[in-house]
């Protein structure tokens, strides 16, 4: 049973407000629909599918509650208000989950802008950038940038070369600096800490080198 013949037998839906007040309902169960609805259109999807789905419903609820200067709905809206009768609110639903199912379409399009995989794809981008040269990044590249990038590319950067004898603690809080980040938002704050370095005995009667935290 698909969707739109599930919620119809509910007697939850009857005009568009109902849509609207139901419409994470929708969601939750149209999922298998739509991947199925990619799938036939040769869209496979190996991993990520709930959260492109998710933005694409997401957007979608905010198009159908925008309304023009002239205060009607969209004409794409009209179409789904226009079947909100008692003996065609299934095609009303069928046309909801057929247009998260379009929009699903164009999120996975990494060449549409903003779409979520064109997000990605630039999100990688950004944070090759901060990962490869950021000391060299002008003032102007940097604003350009969302506060999560600086701060996940610079993680990043930190976890595999903090042990990197040409690159300390130092060279991290210059570059939080540079990108106006906070250094405890990028480096946990135990990695904070120099462990001093004595010698214990071990079991076999063997000395041996340890940190020695305070």
């Amino acid at each position: 049973m698909t969707t739109p013949e599930l919620l119809t037998q509910s007697g939850k839906f009857k005009t568009f407000d109902d849509i609207l007040l139901n419409y994470s309902l929708i969601v939750d169960l149209a999922a298998e629909d739509v991947e199925k609805m990619l799938a036939q259109k040769g869209k496979i999807i190996n991993e990520g599918f709930d959260e492109f789905y998710r933005a694409a419903a997401a957007k979608f609820s905010k198009t159908m509650q925008r309304l023009t200067k002239n205060n009607e709905r969209l004409k794409g809206i009209q179409r789904i208000l226009d079947f909100c009768t008692d003996d065609k609110i299934k095609n009303a639903i069928a046309k909801v989950v057929s247009r998260i199912s379009g929009q699903t379409e164009n999120e996975l399009n990494p060449n549409r802008k903003n779409s979520l995989a064109w997000q990605k794809k630039n999100l990688c981008y950004e944070l090759e950038m901060v990962d490869e040269k950021a000391i060299d990044l002008t003032e102007d590249e940097l604003s350009r940038m969302s506060r999560t990038t600086l701060i996940v590319g610079l993680a990043d950067l930190w976890e595999r070369e903090m042990f990197n004898p040409d690159f300390d603690i130092e060279d991290m809080k210059y570059l939080c600096i540079k990108c106006n980040v906070d250094l405890y938002d990028v480096v946990n704050e135990i990695e904070l800490e120099t462990p001093k370095m004595g010698i214990e005995t071990n079991e076999n009667g063997n000395s041996q080198s340890v940190f020695i935290f305070d």
